[in-house]
């Protein structure tokens, strides 16, 4: 990742400045954990004070006359595109692990709720269409033998081609089938090798078509080879070798698993890896997996190892696993109220008190390294190079 993937650029508060329906008007003397407030004036009348932090993120974006609000610490996905969705408005629904859900209108028409973490993360990217292969114009192209004459229906969530081979013989092929080469011919290709073929070839083909190879040769050209190799040899694949897909290039055919084909492939960052050949032809795979890591990072705004997103999540709601109802709070084994919070990778232990409210302000004491960790992330650097310095700081 680029140093420059990481340079923060927060609009500049000023009077006019403008987000969402408000409109900041005057700057008041007050002071919320030391950001100035100021007076916003909402598109429909009315007033609202927010401080600088509140307007940077963009968390509120009226006065509350529409009922529904983004709450301070969460990201506005008012508007942002997420593959094939675009955010419309937050409901008052939460997803299971706490995250807002969202409507959201697709491409396709079609209006559908949505968890930011979803969206965010890359694993939502439509209402659901993207999940049905599309309809495609195969009339009159040829797979292998097969030449495709009409359009024959949709059966059981799956298009389907009637198509001619070249023997005469019609049939009905799956789109998925002939797209994947997975079928080239009507079986006539099969039957006449299998007429051909005395006793013993018959035999050897009965046990190679158990091990999944349909390119037997009559001959006995290949009657030589073990049954370990026999069963690592892939099934009328299509060839994708020096073939790219996303970051991934196909170096070799990996091995014959399952009646799976599998492909070896080498990602753009270095590491070579196994995929199957239906995820590649689709785009479920288009990396070793650093794309969505590089994704997950990225969103989560980690800096020095450290997401600012989970931070201010823990800041404003209670971990779902929480008892006590009081994050970094819980009941030790002498019956004691522990408090402790957990910074940088490291557990800090903030005391154990017979009262909880005890123990809960001693766990707010401890959040003000949240605070200062947040306040030098929005205000205090502007590249990775002001990342290690800021941890010394801290």
């Amino acid at each position: 990742m680029n140093k420059t993937d990481l340079t923060i650029q927060r609009p500049k508060i000023e009077i006019g400045y403008r987000i969402g329906k408000l409109t900041v008007q005057e700057r008041t003397p007050l002071y919320r954990h030391r950001y100035s407030v100021w007076k916003c004036c909402c598109d429909c009348g009315g007033e609202i004070l927010l401080d600088t932090r509140q307007l940077q993120r963009a968390t509120v974006r009226d006065c509350g006359c529409s009922g529904i609000k983004v709450k301070s610490g969460q990201k506005d996905l008012t508007g942002q595109r997420f593959g094939k969705l675009i955010c419309l408005e937050p409901t008052n629904e939460r997803g299971s692990s706490g995250g807002t859900v969202w409507r959201c209108r697709c491409d396709c028409g079609n209006e559908c709720l949505a968890i930011s973490t979803q969206l965010t993360q890359g694993y939502k990217k439509s209402c659901g269409c993207l999940s049905h292969p599309p309809l495609k114009d195969y009339v009159g192209k040829q797979f292998g033998s097969l030449v495709v004459m009409e359009y024959a229906g949709k059966r059981s969530g799956l298009h389907y081609w009637h198509c001619k081979c070249e023997c005469g013989v019609e049939i009905d092929v799956g789109q998925t089938r002939l797209q994947s080469g997975q079928i080239t011919n009507c079986g006539c290709k099969r039957y006449l090798a299998r007429k051909q073929l005395s006793g013993e070839q018959k035999r050897r083909l009965a046990l190679i078509s158990s091990a999944g190879i349909q390119d037997y040769k009559p001959d006995g050209t290949n009657s030589d080879v073990s049954q370990s190799d026999l069963r690592s040899k892939p099934r009328e694949l299509v060839d994708l070798t020096g073939r790219i897909f996303g970051r991934l290039t196909v170096i070799g055919f990996a091995e014959w698993k399952d009646d799976i084909g599998y492909w070896r492939c080498q990602c753009e960052c270095g590491n070579q890896t196994t995929v199957r050949h239906g995820n590649l032809l689709y785009g479920h795979t288009k990396s070793c997996g650093c794309l969505q890591r590089e994704v997950y990072q990225k969103n989560m705004q980690f800096v020095g190892g450290t997401s600012v997103r989970l931070i201010e999540r823990r800041m404003e709601s209670t971990i779902k696993s929480n008892t006590s109802g009081h994050n970094g709070v819980y009941l030790n084994g002498n019956g004691m109220w522990t408090a402790q919070i957990t910074f940088k990778g490291k557990t800090y232990y903030l005391g154990s008190y017979s009262d909880i409210q005890d123990a809960v302000k001693a766990r707010k004491r401890g959040e003000e390294m949240y605070e200062r960790f947040l306040d030098w992330y929005y205000n205090g650097y502007s590249n990775v190079g002001d990342v290690a310095e800021g941890n010394k700081k801290e």
